[in-house]
């Protein structure tokens, strides 16, 4: 190679084969293939031989790292191979049908796929395959007998139309002629329509032709999808959202008892819901002009109970009562009041209504009051069980004597409460709860003038709010948030069954292991091979069910750390004495806080500022 031209960041060469000119490159500059950018300057070629003069360029070093730009990485992501230029040449002489590769910058697998394409194209009959694989992984660059003489097949451009996504896209791809004649505009889109009947865009199809863009794969319709339709529903026309209801606090700082706004009034005749129709969908189309139809809306449907009528049209929900409007699940119901003008006791006898029970006296020591409805007393409970499956409203409060118990799917709340055991699925709200056994599914608010809470054991799921806690006697008192019995049980059993499972598994294992070691030695009896059939299925069941309950129990336990993140919030003092549980973590209090708030982190009982 005599005619090379060397400098300090590139060389030039010149000779027959492409690869051996760049191997001879990379070693004078002493450079990787990834070190150097080749610029083919000069290509000679004749009818059995090539010349080639390349430039190998030593790449610049960036001060910024960029990554450098690998040709086999190039290749290997390019996903149409045939946007890369021409790199190989089927010639058709006197003695045969002859192969020639003019470059090695191409990976063989994209140059293979590329040949045998045009030989399938060319129809080339006869052809030596293993003679076509030996070029390919030679990168033989001289012309090589592939075939025996035959006339060569011109063949036109064509047209592939392919229909996806159900129908709904349709994409074109223009092949180039080889020999052949284009294709026309007319002609394409002659072909296109046999095919396509809605959402043509004959601009790309335009675009395609006169521009000649050849294998590539574009959009050139598309289908109208439906619009699905939109459910009816229902409207009411009183609260809904029991949350939303809040006790108000005075201005001095005492609770409002006298009006709680917990009670949805409704009198006969009013319009308690209406149902508005579904709308309907719109019809779409695919590319070959199939309607596609469209999700219909749904009808609601009433849902209402006792007192409540619908009208003749079955658009609305009237009251037939007067009294109290509720939705239960998702059922209307109108309960009326029971109302209680004195005490209960010895001459009312228990009471078990089932809706809202008003009480304008006191309650009984050793008496029962249950509803389904709102409990409202306006005296004092003493000694007795009151339950329901709403709220508990106490004007004033209760004096236990450790009997007395309240016990509500709701709220509770009260002025005070001395001496009782109390379980709500909401809030418990008070002034003070003195010696007592509070647990709330919710928070515990204890508010007011006094917001005390001394002696006894108070437990939210969530919140503990107090003004006071504890007294300066350092009286032993226990607060506790993050807890739920309810899930901590439903944690333990699950661990159980999971436990058992795991224990049948590993006996189905046993056997299942013991029956193919029998089938391995030919000696599996028919019986025997049932009871392996048996194993494996009863396997597949059990390990379905523990999956199932393994993911149960993950829910549950995340939901029970959740939990932890609960605080007790004491806006004035926090006397010694006090036992502080948040989750798994306790803390004895040992000296007075003031204005602060505990909360758990890093698996430790904190105390941070009061907040809210």
């Amino acid at each position: 190679m005599g005619g090379d031209i060397m400098a300090e960041n590139y060389i030039v060469l010149e000779g027959k084969n492409l690869n051996s000119l760049i191997e001879d490159g990379l070693q004078k500059l002493n450079k990787s293939r990834e070190e150097v950018d080749v610029e083919i300057i000069q290509e000679d070629i004749g009818l059995f031989a090539k010349k080639f003069k390349i430039k190998v360029s030593c790449k610049e070093n960036h001060s910024d790292k960029a990554e450098d730009v690998n040709v086999d990485t190039i290749l290997k992501n390019i996903s149409d191979i045939s946007t890369i230029k021409d790199s190989f040449e089927i010639k058709y002489l006197n003695d045969g049908v002859y192969l020639t590769i003019y470059d090695s910058l191409y990976r063989s697998e994209i140059l293979a796929k590329r040949i045998l394409n045009r030989i399938e194209r060319k129809k080339i009959v006869n052809y030596d395959a293993q003679k076509v694989e030996q070029i390919i992984s030679e990168l033989n660059c001289e012309l090589v007998k592939i075939a025996p003489p035959q006339e060569e097949h011109l063949i036109d451009a064509e047209l592939i139309i392919d229909i996806t996504d159900k129908n709904m896209k349709a994409y074109m791809t223009l092949l180039p002629p080889l020999g052949g004649k284009n294709i026309s505009y007319d002609e394409a889109i002659s072909i296109i329509k046999q095919q396509i009947i809605f959402g043509l865009v004959d601009e790309e199809v335009e675009n395609i032709i006169y521009n000649r863009i050849y294998n590539k794969k574009i959009l050139i319709a598309k289908g109208k999808q439906s619009v699905d339709g939109k459910d009816g529903y229902i409207e009411y026309h009183f609260n809904t959202n029991k949350s939303s209801k809040r006790v108000r606090t005075l201005e001095d700082g005492s609770v409002d008892f006298r009006n709680l706004n917990l009670i949805e009034n409704t009198q006969r005749g009013d319009v308690l819901a209406e149902m508005t129709l579904p709308i309907k969908g719109e019809k779409g189309f695919n590319v070959i002009g199939e309607i596609v139809e469209p999700k219909e809306g749904k009808f609601a449907t009433f849902n209402y109970g006792k007192n409540v009528v619908v009208s003749d049209d079955r658009m609305k929900l009237f009251a037939d009562r007067d009294g109290q409007v509720t939705l239960e699940g998702e059922k209307v119901v109108v309960h009326e009041v029971f109302a209680v003008d004195g005490n209960v006791d010895n001459t009312t006898g228990n009471v078990d209504f089932k809706g809202m029970v008003k009480i304008k006296g006191n309650v009984r020591t050793g008496f029962r009051v249950k509803a389904e409805g709102d409990i409202e007393i306006s005296g004092v409970v003493e000694a007795a069980n009151i339950e329901c499956y709403s709220n508990i409203i106490l004007k004033r409060g209760m004096q236990g004597h450790n009997r007395g118990k309240l016990i509500a799917k709701g709220d509770i709340i009260a002025r005070y409460l001395e001496n009782a055991y109390l379980f709500s699925h909401g809030a418990i709200k008070s002034e003070a709860i003195m010696h007592s056994r509070i647990f709330s599914r919710d928070t515990i608010e204890v508010t007011g003038k006094k917001g005390l809470i001394v002696g006894g054991e108070c437990k939210a799921k969530y919140e503990v709010h107090a003004k006071i806690i504890g007294s300066s006697m350092s009286t032993f008192t226990e607060i506790e948030v993050g807890v739920d019995p309810n899930i901590k049980a439903e944690c333990n059993n699950m661990k159980s069954k999971i436990s058992e499972i795991e224990e049948h598994i590993e006996k189905l294992d046993k056997s299942i292991t013991l029956l193919n070691k029998l089938a391995q030695s030919n000696r599996l009896t028919v019986d025997k091979k049932e009871i392996l059939i048996r194993c494996l299925n009863d396997r597949n069941v059990l390990f379905n069910n523990y999956n199932n309950l393994k993911l149960d129990l993950y829910h549950l336990e995340s939901e029970s750390e959740s939990l932890s993140k609960g605080k007790v919030v004491v806006r004035d003092v926090i006397y010694p004495g006090v036992k502080i549980v948040i989750g798994n973590s306790v803390m004895f209090i040992k000296k007075e806080y003031k204005h602060c708030t505990f909360y758990k982190e890093d698996g430790e009982i904190k105390v941070g500022p009061y907040n809210l």
